[in-house]
């Protein structure tokens, strides 16, 4: 009999008949599905529960045997899916010359009220060490006045924010080093803005993901009675720019070199 499978996948809804039907057949229509196992829903429109009875035993093994056949082509392409991910997801050394190595470097000045100034450098560069599934990886690190400030190891694929937009890894990753440097060395000033929230720990209430989005100041109150504010939501350098610009402070980026090569 002229059986023709169809993934419940790959149905689709027609609210006429209130049934998945699928977009293409040429004969009778089996549709089925596959969790942890495989089994037939329907046959032209009718549950199969219903319809089984009535067909043949020839048939029915021929059901029994499609089905079984699509069902281990589906673990089989689930098994690879999983193994992929793992592998994806997993760090992991670097052979070597798998990756071409990168390297850059990007500097900024913070002039103060008083017309001080900070050097600030990233200096970026494929590690030889860590990669993450097909995906090289990047250290970066922060030096201000040449003193080490921060590190990080990341991955170069882009960052989602706000507004599904794509952000550049290696800038996301400078701008979160960065705003971790501020908080640590700036809080003063940062004490002195009204924050987006406030969170107390003598009387927690609300929580801070119910405001606006955006770069933004959150303040905590500790029960010892200090103080500690943090900035949250940066993503780019103009907008750690224009915060630090209401505050008194002008970051000015001075330079940025790369260079790209091989192991």
């Amino acid at each position: 009999m002229p059986f023709d499978f169809v993934d419940w996948d790959e149905t689709v809804y027609d609210s006429r008949i209130r049934q998945r039907v699928p977009a293409d057949s040429k004969g009778l229509t089996v549709i089925y599905k596959v969790y942890t196992v495989g089994y037939i829903e329907t046959i032209c429109g009718v549950n199969y529960a219903q319809v089984k009875p009535y067909i043949c035993r020839k048939c029915q093994l021929e059901l029994d045997a499609e089905l079984n056949r699509r069902v281990a082509l589906v673990r089989k392409r689930r098994a690879k899916e999983t193994s992929t991910r793992r592998y994806e997801s997993t760090w992991r050394l670097p052979r070597p010359g798998e990756f071409p190595v990168e390297a850059g470097t990007r500097q900024f000045a913070l002039v103060s009220p008083a017309l001080s100034f900070r050097n600030i450098e990233f200096q970026r560069r494929t590690s030889r060490l860590r990669c993450r599934g097909s995906s090289p990886a990047f250290v970066m690190l922060l030096t201000v006045d040449r003193v080490f400030s921060g590190r990080c190891c990341r991955t170069y694929e882009a960052i989602t924010g706000r507004g599904e937009e794509a952000i550049e890894s290696e800038e996301y990753w400078a701008v979160f080093l960065l705003t971790r440097w501020i908080q640590k060395n700036f809080q003063t000033d940062l004490r002195a803005i009204d924050p987006a929230f406030v969170w107390d720990a003598n009387g927690p209430s609300g929580c801070y993901c119910q405001t606006e989005r955006g770069p933004r100041l959150v303040q905590t109150n500790w029960i010892d009675g200090s103080v500690f504010s943090a900035l949250d939501g940066f993503y780019e350098f103009s907008e750690v720019s224009t915060f630090m610009e209401g505050i008194g402070y002008r970051l000015i980026e001075q330079q940025e070199r790369k260079s790209r090569g091989n192991r």
